[in-house]
């Protein structure tokens, strides 16, 4: 939602915005075409790697070096469970943790699960996941995605923390 029209508008409107992109994106229709489209861009991925290998196999190898080890595969994540199966919360709190991973650096994927487990354990995001297993239906995929509201508003909210920290109040690392 970048854009130089968008950056123009006022504030009340842009939040208007995010709020009614925050709740559609939890949708089962618009989850089902996300994992479509990250499936095409992984088919394309895959017929060009492909493609390489025959055309140019020197320039395959030298890729396939600097690939990241442990890159996100959309394909990997299984298929969303029906609304009211006993499957989809943890299927939304899968979600949720993939949705961190894919912006994570390879190197950082430890430190983003141990992130998304302390998101998890926040008792607002606690709350709001036990009502996505209470309730059923609609009112689930509501539920739904007020957990994932919940669930970024914790994260940014971690993150400003972060970032308010003076240097000698940043944790050290640790000795290895």
């Amino acid at each position: 939602m970048k854009s130089e029209a968008y950056d123009r508008l006022p504030e009340s409107d842009k939040k208007r915005i995010r709020d009614a992109m925050d709740r559609v994106w939890g949708r089962p229709e618009v989850i089902e075409a996300r994992e479509r489209t990250l499936k095409a861009h992984a088919d394309l991925r895959d017929t060009i790697r492909v493609s390489l290998e025959k055309t140019d196999p020197e320039v395959a190898a030298l890729l396939k070096k600097i690939e990241p080890e442990q890159g996100f595969d959309p394909r990997q994540l299984p298929p969303m469970p029906a609304v009211d199966s006993a499957e989809f919360a943890p299927a939304v709190t899968l979600r949720l943790e993939m949705d961190l991973l894919m912006f994570a650096k390879p190197d950082r994927k430890d430190a983003t699960k141990l992130f998304h487990q302390r998101l998890m354990g926040k008792p607002e995001v606690q709350a709001a996941l036990q009502d996505v297993q209470d309730t059923h239906g609609e009112e689930r995929v509501q539920a739904a995605q007020k957990l994932r509201q919940t669930y970024r508003e914790a994260a940014h909210l971690e993150f400003q923390a972060l970032r308010s920290r003076t240097p000698k109040e940043a944790p050290k690392p640790e000795a290895k």
